[in-house]
């Protein structure tokens, strides 16, 4: 029953699931440095907690041997339709994000200088650094010519992202409509290894691998509150 009324009317509605808004996963918030030691991602005071958007990254993280490294202020720098940073002068730096989740441009570290995002690219074989949705986690390296790579690839240590607010499926701050329609064209779906699921399954709330009646019930109460926590 539930899921024919969630199937009515939505099918010219469907529309794809966005980056929007990923923060760090503070159960697995650390990158590597041979030269550094553990960077950690989620170890910013509250509100300058590292945000990933669908076209910029903003935020500071911690180096216990390096100090605060800045990926841009999301604010000053930023222009264009998507907003990215320029990254012309040293008040316009900050880290990118293309459509494809591709990481580029500069943090800055007083203690460490300049910190490419765009370098793993070049390398052979290349690993860019990037956002990958599918496994909701940051890969590749950045490269620093005071510290050499920061790994962001390992098996083992690496940053994790998550959505603040899971049910916000299009990371707006709130769970309304437009993420109703979201959540139902995954419920239509149902199974998050059908090639059609959107990337990362992210309707698949209690992580069981289906997006089913138990999801519902999810995404149901958050409806009814409507702003994000």
């Amino acid at each position: 029953m539930v899921k024919s009324i969630l199937a009515t009317g939505f099918s010219a509605l469907l529309a794809p699931y966005c980056m929007g808004q990923l923060t760090v996963d503070p159960s697995c918030p650390f990158s590597w440095s041979e030269n550094a030691g553990f960077i950690n991602w989620n170890g910013a005071p509250p509100g300058h907690g590292v945000i990933i958007r669908d076209s910029y990254a903003s935020g500071v993280v911690w180096g216990e041997n390096v100090g605060w490294i800045n990926l841009g202020d999301g604010s000053s720098g930023l222009s264009g339709s998507p907003l990215h940073y320029a990254n012309a002068a040293g008040t316009d730096f900050g880290v990118n994000v293309d459509p494809t989740g591709a990481l580029s441009g500069f943090a800055w570290s007083e203690n460490a200088g300049w910190l490419n995002f765009g370098a793993g690219g070049g390398v052979i074989p290349a690993q860019p650094a990037r956002v990958d949705l599918a496994h909701k986690r940051l890969r590749g390296y950045v490269w620093s010519e005071n510290l050499g790579w920061i790994n962001l690839d390992d098996a083992v240590v690496f940053v994790a992202l998550a959505l603040p607010c899971p049910a916000d499926l299009n990371a707006d701050g709130l769970v309304d409509d437009a993420d109703f329609v979201l959540f139902s064209a995954a419920y239509n779906i149902l199974d998050c290894s059908d090639s059609a699921m959107p990337p990362s399954c992210a309707a698949d709330f209690n992580h069981d691998g289906l997006v089913d009646d138990a999801d519902f019930v999810i995404f149901a109460a958050a409806y009814n509150d409507l702003l994000c926590p």
